[in-house]
């Protein structure tokens, strides 16, 4: 599905229970399993020639021609329901690359899929079903062409088992520091998107991007890429 928007948009990720009269029927698993639907959508962002603007210029992304593409997929996962990380960052960022979610875009989407899975599971209602229902709803912009977007989605699958995690001792090297105001991306961790308190012990990544330290800890377990700029740590 395409369509054209005229208001500029932002990253986003929605996650909660869904219902269990769309479970579809399945063969089930000896194990419990997490059955999440994935609503996805690209927003393309196509800037104007810069003759075509006028001269008090607008943003750019507020002058930009947007389109979009909507689609949904499923997954089956496996649930441990006495665990506190019922799906792993590793799992998670396994579906999204699947999905064609750009590696730097995956952290905070990450983060709410992963809390949403602990609330689900946790709940006592929960705990004596084989299939817990997700539903997942993700707003990705992308600054490229759609063409572009759907070859790198598969050059994405193609690559997905050569993305490493980042080395122990390099994840172990990471400076500790105290927040400042000056701090480089210090005003909110982009992992989980919470504000950065002037004060607080932070990671600093080499590239002087700053994190929370269990934020950024679980995202290097994943990928050795900064979140933010791509700056590659060893792996």
């Amino acid at each position: 599905m395409e369509c054209d928007q005229e208001t500029p948009v932002d990253d986003f990720c929605h996650a909660w229970e869904g219902s269990y009269l769309d479970i579809p029927q399945v063969e089930l698993k000896p194990y419990d399993q997490f059955y999440i639907q994935f609503k996805i959508e690209f927003t393309y962002v196509m800037a104007m020639e810069e003759e075509e603007q006028e001269e008090d210029d607008k943003p750019d992304y507020l002058s930009s021609n947007l389109q979009s593409i909507n689609f949904c997929h499923q997954f089956w996962e496996r649930c441990e329901k006495l665990s506190c990380n019922n799906l792993t960052w590793d799992t998670i960022h396994r579906m999204l690359s699947r999905l064609g979610v750009p590696t730097h875009k995956q952290p905070f989407i990450i983060q709410k899929i992963s809390g949403c899975a602990d609330e689900i599971a946790s709940k006592v209602e929960n705990r004596t079903r084989k299939v817990l229902p997700m539903i997942v709803s993700i707003g990705v912009v992308v600054d490229n062409t759609r063409e572009e977007h759907l070859l790198a989605m598969r050059e994405s699958r193609e690559a997905e088992l050569r993305i490493n995690p980042a080395s122990k001792e390099a994840v172990e090297a990471l400076e500790k520091v105290k927040v400042k105001d000056c701090e480089i991306g210090a005003s909110h961790c982009m992992i989980c998107m919470e504000k950065l308190e002037e004060g607080c012990e932070a990671t600093r990544m080499p590239c002087l991007h700053v994190y929370h330290g269990s934020c950024i800890v679980n995202w290097l377990g994943v990928s050795n890429v900064c979140p933010l700029c791509r700056y590659q740590l060893p792996n």
